[in-house]
């Protein structure tokens, strides 16, 4: 189990409560690597905090230090639990400067991945959370343990993502509408039909040794590694979803340069200014699924007029019959639509391959890209409670 922490000792706890309870219920033994870190420039609340985190760790009767530099030390919460801590938040040991959550994550999978090569860890994945998780009492009780017991087809299982919910119950509080704005999102993916249609938070991750090595394991990015790994591991098998739910305690600090805090942050103001927070209108998911289909259209029939026709024919129940030619200049030079479309006509053999090289082409990034392309063209950002309603009559 990997935790990165950063100014975690408010939360860290209630974590190692849940995680207890879980591995008790099913009768298992757990390890958490667990990366303390921060960089020299960080906040002095930041170094505080951590420095009282190091020292309720190490108060436990049972630790050894392992490695000097960085420090690494083996803490045993109780014979069922161990903490492995490495300390990148100190005097020689701390981050680099532009580095965070993407290389503290990094860390502490590959530690993992070493262990699991070296037969000191049993399975064949492991969990990834945060600080301020709180697992459910079934959280270790997932099935399928072998990589070709959650594949499908010739696709091996990937990843386990589990649902999630925010401490704070009412839809109307920040961290409540973001919630609704997160869901909304995936629920809008769904309705396209996109094969990238997940929650994408490092938070709830079950992850395959072998499809963590595959990708080369977390990118080190400041914010977003975990929605770059989940981008690669679909590429190379099968995401599941778990029915148990993670809850999330709420932040008040900002950590990365986006993310749940920024986003709170932002509709907060708008709550005390009366406004409501906006999202992608539904035309963009509308869109999307045109698009989807005329790619799979083309996988049949692999001339790029096919393409066109189709997403045309579709789109034009949005766009209306004879929208601006430029759109579809401007969307083929954004995207390289017909460059794509003639290598996968000239490079892949059966409508398999060629649905599965456009969809890795255009993955949960250009996904991303295009709904945010629709927004700044055609269709601006409207308010939330009235994209929920439409997206709901669009599914209909």
């Amino acid at each position: 189990m990997v935790v990165p922490l950063l100014a975690e000792n408010n939360t860290l706890w209630q974590l190692l409560n849940s995680v207890q309870k879980a591995a008790l219920h099913s009768n298992q033994r757990v390890a958490i690597i667990a990366v303390l870190n921060s960089r020299p420039d960080d906040e002095a609340w930041i170094h505080e905090d951590n420095e009282e985190l190091r020292k309720k760790c190490l108060s436990y009767p049972h630790h050894l230090l392992l490695v000097e530099n960085p420090p690494i030390t083996l803490v045993e919460i109780d014979p069922d639990l161990n903490l492995l801590l490495i300390d990148r938040a100190a005097d020689g040991s701390f981050l680099p400067k532009g580095q965070g959550v993407g290389l503290a994550r990094k860390i502490g999978a590959d530690v993992a991945l070493q262990l699991h090569c070296k037969n000191r860890v049993l399975g064949s994945r492991f969990y990834c959370t945060d600080g301020d998780a709180i697992v459910p009492l079934d959280y270790f009780n997932c099935p399928l343990d072998k990589r070709s017991d959650w594949g499908v087809g010739d696709r091996p299982g990937a990843a386990i993502l589990f649902p999630f919910r925010h401490e704070t119950p009412s839809p109307l509080t920040s961290v409540g509408i973001y919630e609704q704005f997160l869901k909304y999102y995936v629920t809008g993916l769904r309705y396209a039909g996109s094969p990238y249609a997940f929650h994408t938070l490092g938070s709830t991750l079950l992850v395959s040794f072998e499809g963590y090595a595959e990708v080369r394991g977390f990118p080190k990015r400041m914010a977003g590694e975990d929605f770059y790994l989940l981008n690669k591991l679909a590429k190379v098998g099968t995401l599941w979803q778990a029915h148990t739910s993670i809850v999330l305690q709420e932040r008040s600090t900002v950590r990365v340069p986006f993310g749940t805090a920024q986003r709170t942050e932002a509709i907060e103001r708008d709550i005390t200014l009366g406004l409501e927070m906006t999202v992608y209108a539904p035309e963009s998911f509308f869109l999307l699924k045109a698009v989807l289909k005329a790619l799979n259209e083309f996988s049949i029939d692999p001339r790029e007029d096919v393409f066109w026709t189709g997403f045309k024919a579709i789109g034009s129940k949005i766009l209306g019959h004879s929208p601006r030619q430029s759109f579809f200049e401007k969307l083929d030079q954004t995207f390289g639509i017909n460059r794509n479309l003639r290598i996968t006509q000239r490079t892949r053999r059966t409508p398999t391959d060629r649905i599965r090289h456009l969809h890795t082409w255009f993955d949960a990034f250009r996904t991303l890209k295009f709904v945010h392309f629709v927004r700044d063209t055609l269709f601006s950002n409207i308010a939330l409670t009235a994209a929920q309603q439409r997206l709901a009559e669009l599914e209909r």
